[in-house]
C-alpha cells in the first residue's frame, strides 16, 4: 500500500511539472523560414510611381532642417547556441545565428540582428545565405505584436541600408548603392497605409552620384547627402515626398489594380548599365537574383490576365506547375495580334538551365529581353524590341547575339 501511495505521489508530481511546463511554453515555437513573409520595394511598381523631385541645399540647410533623431535602438534580445528567440503575442520566432557552410559553398540562410525600431514595435535584422560561393542578404522587419514578417527588396545582392522612419510614422525612407558601378543608386520610399501595411510610394534612381546618409525634416521633407567622388566632397539636397510630377502615373492606374509584374526594369535601361553588369565576373549573382524576383512573383501568377486594352500575359504549363513560360500577347481591337515569350527558366535536368528575362515598358512601349544558359553563365542575346501601333512586336536594337548559343537554343527546342 505505501508503494502505491508513493507510485500515486510520484505521478502526481510529475503532471503538476509538466503542466508548469507547458504553461511556461504554450506557444509556438517556429522557424522564421516556415512562416509566410511579403515583400516590398518592387522597381515595376516604383516605376508606375511619381518619383521624387530633389532640390539642392547648403550644408547648413540639411543641419538645420534636420530632425531625426536615432530609429534603430540596441535591446537585448533572447537568445542560445544556434538562434534569436524572438516573443511575439501568439508565438516564438526562431532565426538562425549561425553560418552554416555546406559542401557545395553555398549556406543556409542566417540571421544577424541590426536593432529594434520602437516607434514601429518592429526588429530588424538582415537575411544571410550563400550561394555558388557568392553571398546574399536582404533587409528584413518582424512586427514584435503579432509576428509579421516584410522583406525590403534592394536593387543589388547586398541589402539595403537601414530604412528611417519620418516623423509622423508615415513613411520608411530607404537607399542602396550599386556594387559594382560608381555613382549608381535607388532611393526608395514606403508609405503606411490605412491598414498599416508598407506600400511602395516614391523613388529616385541616380547615375550621378551615391547616397552616404538620408534623414527627415519637418512637413515630410526628405534629406540627402551624396557625393560623386567617394566621399571626398559632398553635395546636399531637400525632396518634399507629397509633391509629385503630375507628367507621371499614380499607383491607382490600372497595372497596379491588376497587379501584373512587367518585369525588372533594370533589364530595360540600356547596354552601358545592364549588359556590363552581367558579363563581369560577379554576373552569375546579379542573373541568379533577377531569375529568383521573376520566379517569386510568376510562381503563383493566374493563368491569364488583361492589364489594358494592349497587353494580355498568360501562363503556359508544362510538366508541372514549376514548368512553365509567362507568354506577353499584344491587343488589338480585343483580338491577339502578336505574342513573345516573356519569361522562362526551364527546369528539365535535360536542358542546361535556358533562362529568358523580359522587361515591358508600357509608357515607350518596349519590350526589353535577356536571354542566357544559367548553367555556365552563357549570355545568348540582349535585346529591345518595339510594339508598333498595329500590335506587331519587331526588334529595335540588337546589343549581343552570341549565334553559337542561338544554335544551342534550337538544339534543344527552345525557340517559342
Amino acid at each position: 500500500m505505501k508503494k502505491i501511495n508513493l507510485l500515486l505521489i510520484s505521478i502526481l508530481f510529475l503532471n503538476f511539472v509538466n503542466c508548469q511546463k507547458k504553461d511556461n511554453n504554450s506557444k509556438t515555437i517556429i522557424n522564421v523560414d516556415k512562416i509566410e513573409q511579403k515583400s516590398v520595394g518592387f522597381s515595376d511598381k516604383y516605376e508606375a510611381l511619381p518619383k521624387l523631385n530633389i532640390e539642392e541645399i547648403s550644408v547648413s540647410e540639411y543641419k538645420r532642417l534636420c530632425v531625426t533623431k536615432k530609429s534603430l535602438i540596441e535591446i537585448p534580445l533572447n537568445y542560445d547556441t544556434n538562434y534569436y528567440n524572438l516573443e511575439t503575442n501568439d508565438k516564438i520566432v526562431q532565426l538562425r545565428r549561425e553560418k552554416k557552410v555546406e559542401s557545395n559553398g553555398s549556406a543556409v540562410n542566417w540571421y544577424d540582428f541590426l536593432g529594434f525600431y520602437p516607434t514601429l514595435n518592429m526588429y530588424a535584422f538582415s537575411r544571410n545565405s550563400v550561394s555558388e560561393s557568392l553571398d546574399f542578404s536582404e533587409f528584413m522587419l518582424i512586427n514584435k505584436s503579432n509576428g509579421e514578417i516584410v522583406n525590403i527588396i534592394s536593387s543589388g545582392d547586398d541589402r539595403i541600408e537601414n530604412p528611417i522612419p519620418s516623423s509622423k510614422k508615415q513613411y520608411l525612407a530607404y537607399f542602396d548603392n550599386q556594387v559594382y558601378t560608381a555613382n549608381d543608386s535607388f532611393l526608395g520610399i514606403l508609405k503606411f497605409d490605412e491598414k498599416n501595411k508598407l506600400k511602395e510610394y516614391r523613388s529616385l534612381i541616380s547615375e550621378n552620384f551615391n547616397i552616404y546618409q538620408i534623414a527627415w525634416g519637418e512637413n515630410d521633407v526628405l534629406l540627402i547627402k551624396t557625393s560623386s567622388d567617394n566621399g571626398e566632397n559632398f553635395k546636399y539636397y531637400k525632396s518634399n515626398v507629397l509633391s509629385q510630377n503630375t507628367n507621371e502615373k499614380s499607383l491607382d492606374d490600372e497595372s497596379e489594380q491588376v497587379n501584373v509584374f512587367f518585369g525588372d526594369s533594370t533589364i530595360g535601361l540600356g547596354k552601358e548599365k545592364c549588359f556590363k553588369s552581367i558579363t563581369k565576373q560577379d554576373g552569375s549573382s546579379i542573373l541568379e537574383k533577377q531569375n529568383k524576383l521573376y520566379k517569386s512573383r510568376f510562381s503563383s501568377f493566374e493563368n491569364s490576365n488583361l492589364i489594358n486594352a494592349k497587353y494580355q500575359f498568360v501562363k503556359q504549363i508544362f510538366k508541372n506547375k514549376n514548368d512553365y513560360r509567362i507568354i506577353l500577347y499584344t491587343l488589338l481591337n480585343d483580338k491577339k495580334k502578336d505574342s513573345i515569350e516573356f519569361y522562362r527558366s526551364t527546369v528539365d535536368k535535360q536542358i542546361p538551365n535556358y533562362t529568358c528575362l523580359s522587361y515591358l515598358d508600357v509608357k515607350n512601349n518596349k519590350i526589353w529581353q535577356l536571354k542566357y544558359f544559367a548553367t555556365d553563365n552563357e549570355i545568348i542575346l540582349y535585346m529591345n524590341n518595339d510594339v508598333k501601333k498595329d500590335g506587331s512586336i519587331k526588334r529595335d536594337s540588337l546589343y549581343f547575339l552570341d549565334e553559337s548559343k542561338e544554335a544551342k537554343m534550337d538544339t534543344y527546342k527552345l525557340f517559342w
